[in-house]
């Protein structure tokens, strides 16, 4: 099973409760791996499970009709203690206090206190919120119950989204947002009562009124013909500005790109320049390192039986140094696995970092701002939504109602007087509305101003996402230097412990170095142990190398030639040549990923159009903002021409019929345009969200249904084979070769597929983070036969994932072994 590298699994062992619910002064130990907690009802099991989510995340600080706080029952202290081990380390957690909960951590080996312990928790426990806790690794009969009560296309719609966490709520979501937008329209209903369907069908009817009313003005055809044709004209022209305006934006990008590609074909040039590295592979390295500390050690014996070193108990320095330091030397060599995986760990986020720092800073070039400033609150974007551009009617409008009141008022008796005073009454409030909206406008705009005053608001909402994933880069950069901070000091205490060898290794130990260094460590007490081995028989050894001094030096000659060859083969000839060699491929292998990095940035496009524009970039990039200019002018100017000709029309009105009309038709547009955004927005809402759930869903399906199916078949007792996703749809093969839809399953075979697909899911996710399984009365109606099948599938679970089972089925009494099971 896939296993998250770098970091190991979590594990509870001990819980104890000072005050929860039913509990107090309780102690729990968890030591198996799959731990059934055995109950009948109301025996305490979802009070000690949620007891544990609490002590993992918080507990519940707000009362309410539907939350249980779990208050003592025997008024002792609310809280208690979590001992748990995550990436092989192990703390106790405290919580006390439901509200203004104190909150402590502590190193068990040292008890030392952890600082910030909050933080630390949400480090442990990131990216998992306790909603997505309880949707992965948590579940019980409710969510079973749930599945049972579901129609087929229901069921099939939950088992596509399983992949996605948080996707029930999400799909609530999306059918509130579907179900109000069928409210509004329904397409191809011509008499709907609907309120889009109703607006439409009021504008058609006005469209005929007003066709009605221009009917007997000859003129006025003939200026309606001539505004359509210069809105035809005007129509071709607005086609050429969006071309120019399309190319201006494709220069402009070019330009934003053009320093990342700059850097691309300069670090390229210099990979050809140089002298390519010769590639020298780990084993090789491996295999130098060894031959250097057996050349090493043959010429000290050549060089001591040269100074005739005959007594017997003379030591090689390696030995005597080793003796000197036995204690440190001792415990070192017991370190080494350690020292091994921390090199290794503090390499790897090392190398992560820089990533996310180049891709700070190429965010930073497309946002370009400095410094770069946060994103947006709600209400700052809200600011610039409601700061639109005023249109003259909203001037106008209150000024025409006063005076169409005071002329009913003036001119007409009765009922009239009425409705005109009515008009000059809602004339003023408007304007006075207008008014103090525009002066609200202008006084909200200043702060915005600060960060983005040459910026129109389509570029600050484009930029939006940017300022979020530049914000999301900062705070991934910090965790990872306070994981490197971490390991950092455990790395250094590594690098001093190996210097008690680098005089025998020939070597300076570094962090940077640290797992090769670690390699000769464990080449040095190789041959410390060898030495240690035949030290009883020193003297006769002596005595042999004296008589055999022509075959130890044939031996080092041997050892030197090997040597020789490999550096032969790569085309080094000393051991100088061959540390510069490393140097020079760990700088050609920076290279190469840099240039890979940058060309992961730019399309083949983008790489062809540089290499065509090159210097000419900018001024190509004048030359389309001069042609935009001027065609937004010729624009400008079309439209002037129409809207004097559209005043014209107005004036050749016969009576004031057709303007009424008009007005009425402008405005039942305006109604009908914003009823319809409103539709749309809430329509495509609903399938963003619902193709966004299976698209997530869909990145982890291969790895999940692998493993669902062999859970699947285990639930089933071998009954289906299989587990197949085909277009939108789940396909389950059975034993005979049958194969059979969502469904056509039946309610219990429904469940046990949801309960493998939950299954797989978690285990999938361990390339995130692995916490323990906790599973709540979740196989009720499962047969026994089920059931056993079940506790075999924990039991395989358990292998590499804890798993906690609470339940209040007696028959776990005789099916699971006493360490396993704890009774309430």
């Amino acid at each position: 099973m896939p296993q998250f590298m770098g970091r190991l699994p979590m594990k509870i062992k001990h819980v104890k409760i000072y005050g929860f619910g039913k509990w107090s002064n309780q102690e729990f130990d968890f030591n198996q791996q799959l731990q059934v907690i055995y109950g009948l009802n109301e025996a305490g099991k979802s009070t000690l499970l949620q007891f544990i989510v609490g002590m993992l995340f918080g507990f519940a600080a707000n009362k309410g009709k539907h939350v249980n706080t779990y208050e003592p029952q025997s008024k002792a202290e609310y809280g208690g203690e979590l001992i748990f081990v995550d990436n092989d380390l192990e703390y106790r957690l405290t919580r006390v206090g439901r509200t203004a909960t104190v909150t402590k951590m502590y190193y068990t080996k040292s008890n030392l206190e952890v600082p910030n312990p909050e933080a630390k928790m949400a480090d442990i426990l990131a990216p998992l919120t306790r909603e997505t806790f309880q949707q992965v690794y948590s579940f019980g009969q409710i969510d079973l119950n749930e599945i049972v009560e579901l129609n087929p296309s229901e069921l099939t719609e939950r088992l596509l989204r399983i992949g996605a966490a948080g996707s029930d709520q999400w799909l609530q979501v999306a059918q509130q947002f579907e179900k109000t937008a069928k409210n509004k329209f329904a397409a191809g209903s011509k008499a709907g009562k609907r309120p889009i369907n109703e607006a439409i069908n009021a504008y058609h009817a006005l469209e005929t009124k007003l066709n009605a009313a221009s009917a007997t003005l000859p003129a006025y055809q003939a200026l309606t013909k001539q505004i359509s044709n210069i809105t035809e004209q005007l129509g071709a022209y607005s086609a050429g500005t969006k071309s120019k305006q399309k190319r201006l934006l494709e220069l402009q990008t070019l330009q934003r790109v053009a320093p990342i590609y700059r850097e691309w074909r300069q670090l390229n040039a210099e990979v050809k320049q140089s002298s390519p590295a010769v590639e020298i592979s780990d084993a090789v390295q491996n295999k130098i390192a060894q031959l250097q500390v057996q050349v090493n050690s043959a010429r000290a014996d050549i060089n001591r039986i040269a100074h005739g070193e005959r007594d017997a108990t003379v030591q090689s320095p390696e030995l005597s140094g080793y003796l000197q330091n036995k204690v440190a030397m001792d415990q070192l060599e017991l370190n080494l696995p350690r020292y091994e995986q921390v090199g290794g760990s503090y390499q790897r986020l090392t190398n992560e970092s820089r990533l996310v720092q180049n891709q700070m800073a190429q965010l930073a070039s497309q946002i370009a701002l400095n410094p770069v400033p946060q994103p947006m609150t709600g209400a700052e974007l809200q600011t610039i939504q409601n700061n639109r551009p005023r249109t003259k009617m909203d001037a106008i409008a209150p000024v025409l109602a006063v005076v169409i009141g005071l002329l009913l008022t003036v001119l007409t008796p009765g009922f009239g007087k009425l409705v005109g005073g009515t008009f000059v009454v809602a004339g003023i409030v408007f304007g006075i509305y207008k008014f103090k909206e525009s002066q609200a406008s202008n006084d909200v705009s200043q702060p915005i101003g600060k960060y983005f005053a040459e910026k129109s608001a389509a570029e600050i909402y484009a930029l939006q996402p940017l300022l979020i994933e530049y914000a999301n880069q900062v705070q991934k950069v910090a965790n990872l230097q306070t994981q490197i901070n971490q390991i950092q000091e455990i790395a250094q205490s590594a690098v001093n412990d190996l210097k008690l060898i680098d005089q025998f290794t020939m070597q300076a130990s570094s962090i940077d170095s640290l797992a090769i260094d670690v390699l000769r460590a464990r080449q040095f007490f190789q041959l410390i142990n060898q030495q240690r081995n035949g030290e009883s028989m020193a003297s006769a050894k002596v005595e042999l190398n004296l008589s055999n001094q022509d075959e130890m030096r044939q031996r080092y000659q041997e050892l030197q030639t090997a040597l020789q060859t490999i550096y032969l083969s790569l085309n080094i000839e000393s051991d100088e040549a061959y540390q510069a060699q490393l140097t020079l491929q760990v700088e050609q292998q920076q290279r190469l990923a840099r240039i890979t990095l940058l060309a992961d940035q730019l399309t083949p496009q983008q790489m062809q159009q540089l290499e065509h524009l090159k210097d000419e970039l900018p001024e190509q990039v004048i030359l389309a903002e001069q042609a935009v200019n001027d065609a937004e002018n010729m624009q400008q100017s079309y439209l002037a021409q129409l809207a004097d000709l559209k005043a014209h029309q107005q004036q050749m009105a016969a009576d004031g019929t057709y303007i009424q009309v008009q007005q009425q038709i402008a405005n039942a547009q305006t109604d009908l345009l914003r009823q319809l955004d409103n539709y749309y927005v809430e329509a495509l809402a609903a399938q963003w969200i619902n193709k966004a759930l299976a698209k997530a869903s869909n990145e982890r399906l291969p790895q999940i249904l692998a493993l669902a199916t062999n859970y699947f078949k285990i639930l089933t007792l071998s009954g289906y084979n299989e587990i197949r996703f085909v277009g939108d749809e789940i396909k389950l093969v059975a034993a005979d070769g049958a194969v059979f839809t969502v469904e056509q399953l039946s309610k219990g075979t429904s469940e046990q597929l949801y309960v493998a697909l939950r299954f797989a899911f978690a285990i999938v996710l361990q390339d995130i983070v692995e916490l323990p399984l906790l599973i709540d009365d979740g196989f009720v109606n499962f047969d026994y036969q089920r059931r056993q099948q079940v506790l075999e599938l924990l039991q395989q679970l358990g292998q590499s994932h804890q798993v906690l089972y609470f339940t209040a089925d007696t028959t776990v009494q005789d099916t699971v072994s006493a360490e396993i099971l704890i009774k309430l």
